[in-house]
């Protein structure tokens, strides 16, 4: 898979807001985020009521849906 940078800087801190609020929203908590310019790495301790792929799936697809509908990235971002 080819990662392009489409997290601009002036973007990253309203992008690690954004998904904080997503994993405080499911009772999970965040050590640790850094949007870098082609993705996103976080340190997360997941409840014990949601799977990883469940708390994986609603990460991605929540801030993709919050990046795109603000056009915090240009073009589509998945």
């Amino acid at each position: 898979m080819h990662r392009e940078p489409r997290i601009f800087e002036e973007n990253r801190e309203r992008i690690e807001k954004y998904i904080t609020g997503i994993v405080n929203n499911i009772d999970c908590k965040l050590y640790a985020i850094y949007a870098n310019p082609e993705h996103v790495h976080f340190l997360i301790s997941r409840a014990a009521n949601i799977d990883e792929e469940s708390l994986a799936n609603k990460i991605a697809e929540s801030s993709s849906k919050f990046i795109n509908e603000n056009r915090l990235c240009g073009n589509n971002f998945q």
